[in-house]
């Protein structure tokens, strides 16, 4: 039995440790937008910091949506707007509709997070100032430390 349980927590510790990086991003990237969450389940269950963190990350509005939803229907229209641009961006999407982010199913939420880092971090190109100015055609750049993704959202 106490393997089970060690087991059990360590798992915990690992979905928790998940959930914080993630959050991190999130909010490394809403801040640009002047928002924040806490908690994925219940700040994203209206659909509103979802479109400010899609609209950061993809540098595009995703036009009109619902300022004050109150009712369901109206924040399962506003998740719905953000899959359905991401979608039309190449974004793969298994298994997740808006009334998962609704319910705030926090399993697919993070598998949505995770798709998210993958697609737009991928796209993100750092230059050096200066350098390719300094390098010729016919000559190779200096190797740079490449950073796997989880370097990148640790630290």
């Amino acid at each position: 039995m106490k393997r089970a349980e060690r087991r059990l927590t360590m798992d915990a510790d690992w979905k928790f440790i998940q959930e914080r990086t993630f959050l991190r991003w999130v909010n490394e990237h809403l801040r640009e937008a002047g928002t924040s969450v806490n908690s994925f389940e219940e700040d994203f269950s209206d659909g509103l910091k979802l479109i400010a963190l899609i609209e950061v990350l993809s540098g595009r509005s995703l036009g009109r949506h619902n300022m004050k939803p109150k009712f369901r229907t109206q924040k399962l229209e506003n998740v719905s707007i953000v899959l359905n641009f991401l979608e039309g961006e190449g974004v793969t999407l298994v298994n997740i509709d808006s009334s998962d982010i609704i319910d705030g199913k926090v399993k697919l939420l993070m598998s949505l997070i995770w798709t998210l880092i993958l697609h737009y971090s991928n796209s993100d190109t750092v230059y050096e100032e200066g350098l390719e100015e300094d390098v010729k055609p016919d000559q190779k750049l200096p190797k740079q430390e490449e950073k796997s993704p989880k370097q990148k959202l640790v630290g």
